[in-house]
């Protein structure tokens, strides 16, 4: 971290100084560290409405923090920021600890995570972004998850997949866009339209479950109206169409819905304006249109449930939502946000986790997605332990889906065979390279070359081989 402090538009505090008062509270105090003086007035730009005090030694941020919901903003991309973290939260074990980075750095991330940190933001940072992950963390200490704005659950993008997602997200420009949204369930592709909400729109996302009610899905869309003496649709005051405006319309199971009311929704989306209640003028009608379908639905043979017409105008953009066994970089970060949640849900002080049991939830396959993990996470939120462990985690993980068990044999076997395959999971992880390896497991190297000894491991190389032709990683050899 930089040894100088230097006083710029916000408050600079030099070590030994006095500590200033409390700013209004008008502007949320941020106490921002290791961004050198070069670049503090972009980032004041950048957090307009937050008051910055520029924070240098461990000392000095000790001293200016005053209460428990005070906000420490860490630069990750400086050398030393996660040792800085963890002095600061074994003086301070109540300070809100967000991180920032410049560019995915998983294995910074995790890093994050293990240290204490709340959340990872990525930049550019904005007020909202900023007060959004605040009113989080301070909704979930106060036990209040339902205090959380829709849409409040972060969507990490740290691995190659979820990069590739959003950064076709980021092309979506247009408020009147149509397009699909392909995944496995529990895979996120919520979250993916308040993305695109966000990028498009105000924000808001209004979800349609075709299933939940086909017989009365027209009224609930389009509110008590009818369209026969209409040249456009007609919309009624508040049908979840007219809710949408101006946000995103998420449609699942879209072939559950009546024939009649697809074509009406063909109509809206191939017109693009509606009248407002019977009798008004037509008005442009700016609504993204978001539809859901599974992973294996089969794009080459459209479900003939679906009208040709509104399939036609939605899958000019179809975007393949990844599981979380192909963004297992995001896994930290996601088991954290969501474990804060549970804990608040069940009036549990936030917990952490061992780096044993963060590196096995990297490893899991979650053929639920979300949905496992989210069930995991709420047998363990009752731990007596301040930080979940490897045999915590254990205890609740699913038999089946566990890495190397579910083949028989005693005890003693059942864990050799479960230690050699998480051990090789995380070589494949990590493609083949030793050291990275170790410090996921928390070993040294020296003990992970005796282990894959011991163990065998060497057995497998034809695994470690495929996973390393994707990458420039070096082999084990044995």
């Amino acid at each position: 971290m930089a040894a100088n402090t230097q006083r710029s538009t916000a408050t600079a505090v030099a070590p030994g100084a006095p500590v200033p008062t409390r700013e209004p509270a008008a502007a949320r105090r941020l106490i921002y560290v290791g961004v050198p003086p070069i670049e503090r007035r972009d980032v004041e730009q950048s957090l307009s409405g937050f008051a910055i005090t520029w924070g240098e030694t461990l000392d000095t941020v000790v001293a200016l923090l005053k209460a428990p919901d005070d906000v420490i903003a860490i630069d990750l991309s400086r050398g030393g920021s996660i040792q800085f973290a963890r002095e600061l939260r074994a003086r301070r074990p109540d300070a809100i600890l967000l991180g920032v980075q410049e560019s995915p750095r998983p294995d910074v991330a995790a890093e994050a995570v293990l240290a204490g940190f709340v959340d990872v933001l990525r930049r550019p940072l904005t007020p909202e972004k900023m007060a959004a992950a605040i009113a989080r963390e301070l909704a979930y200490r106060e036990f209040r998850p339902e205090a959380v704005p829709p849409g409040g659950e972060p969507l990490y993008a740290l691995s190659p997949a979820m990069r590739e997602l959003m950064a076709l997200v980021g092309q979506l420009t247009r408020p009147d866009v149509a397009a699909v949204l392909r995944g496995e369930r529990g895979s996120g592709r919520k979250l993916v339209a308040q993305a695109v909400a966000t990028q498009v729109g105000n924000g808001s996302v209004v979800v349609c479950d075709c299933a939940a009610d086909p017989r009365g899905l027209g009224d609930a869309l389009f509110g008590r109206t009818s369209s026969a003496a209409s040249p456009v649709e007609n919309v009624a005051s508040g049908s979840l169409l007219h809710a949408a405006r101006g946000g995103v319309l998420y449609v699942q199971n879209i072939g559950e819905a009546p024939t009649r009311v697809q074509a009406r929704l063909a109509r809206l989306l191939r017109d693009r304006e509606a009248t407002i209640d019977e009798g008004a003028a037509p008005v442009p009608f700016d609504v993204a249109f978001l539809v859901g379908i599974e992973r294996d639905f089969d794009l080459n043979e459209v479900d003939t449930r679906i009208h040709p017409d509104l399939w036609k105008r939605v899958s000019s953009t179809i975007l393949h939502v990844p599981s979380l066994r192909e963004r297992r970089n995001d896994i930290p970060l996601i088991a954290n946000a969501r474990f804060r949640r549970i804990c608040a849900e069940h009036r549990v002080a936030p917990k952490t986790f061992s780096r044993p049991a963060l590196t096995l939830m990297s490893a899991l396959p979650w053929r639920d997605n979300g949905g496992e993990l989210t069930a995991v996470l709420t047998g363990i939120v009752h731990t007596s332990a301040p930080a979940v462990g490897l045999d915590d985690l254990l205890r609740h993980v699913r038999l089946d889906s566990a890495v190397g068990i579910g083949e028989g044999g005693t005890l003693r076997q059942a864990r050799t065979r479960f230690e050699r395959d998480y051990i090789l999971a995380m070589l494949e992880q990590h493609r083949g390279r030793i050291a990275e390896a170790a410090q996921a497991l928390g070993i040294q190297r020296t003990n992970l070359y005796r282990k894959i000894r011991m163990l065998k491991v060497a057995h497998h190389r034809a695994r470690l081989q495929r996973s390393s032709q994707t990458g420039t990683a070096s082999r084990v050899s044995c």
